[in-house]
């Protein structure tokens, strides 16, 4: 069902991206959705991200279009993401960091839930956390629920627990078009970005 397991996101490791970003750029490429548009954003990093998301993308002939980005400085997380969000010019956007790693399926699935519920905003799915050794972290899915659920604005004013997944998530793009971008001061995109969508 729409709650299978569609992402992999590393936690306690390095802040340094270098060691995961292979795998993240592999998960993309790897995506069986056809023709996608990958942004691959790099923020001035400081170690070997970049260099070797450029020989990823100059050694790739998959069917995927490849839009490769480096900031000129730092430009900070939130700020960060409302640029590659703005390279993007598809009507669904599926968010990856540096540390998450895709399953194959994380597109079609994605597509196909939006198609079921076509006034969703966002979606997100279980995930698994792993360490850097690959070792699974986690030892139950943040969603109890084996089934589709929805959810409004009003949970989230009521105080429900909204197990939303950052690793996991799409966003329809109006989430990102019907506002301003992120202040550079929000120090992150997540909730505003969950909110903004339930609204």
């Amino acid at each position: 069902n729409s709650l299978n397991i569609k992402n992999i996101s590393l936690k306690n490791v390095s802040t340094y991206q270098e060691n995961y970003i292979t795998d993240a750029i592999k998960g993309a490429m790897s995506q069986t959705y056809s023709h996608l548009e990958i942004i691959i954003s790099d923020d001035c990093s400081s170690d070997s991200t970049y260099k070797i998301a450029t020989e990823m993308v100059k050694n790739y002939n998959g069917p995927h279009h490849i839009i490769l980005n480096k900031n000129k400085k730092n430009l900070g997380l939130v700020v960060h993401v409302n640029t590659a969000l703005s390279l993007a010019s598809g009507e669904i956007f599926v968010a990856a960091a540096g540390d998450d790693i895709s399953l194959p399926s994380r597109v079609s699935s994605t597509v196909q839930l939006f198609e079921k519920y076509p006034t969703a905003s966002f979606v997100s799915f279980n995930d698994i956390v792993i360490d850097e050794h690959g070792a699974k972290v986690s030892k139950s899915p943040r969603v109890k629920s084996k089934e589709d659920k929805e959810y409004q604005f009003t949970d989230f004013i009521a105080g429900s627990t909204l197990p939303f997944s950052g690793a996991s998530r799409a966003l329809n793009m109006s989430v990102y078009k019907n506002y301003e971008p992120l202040s550079s001061d929000c120090p992150t995109e997540d909730t505003p970005m969950i909110i903004r969508g339930l609204l």
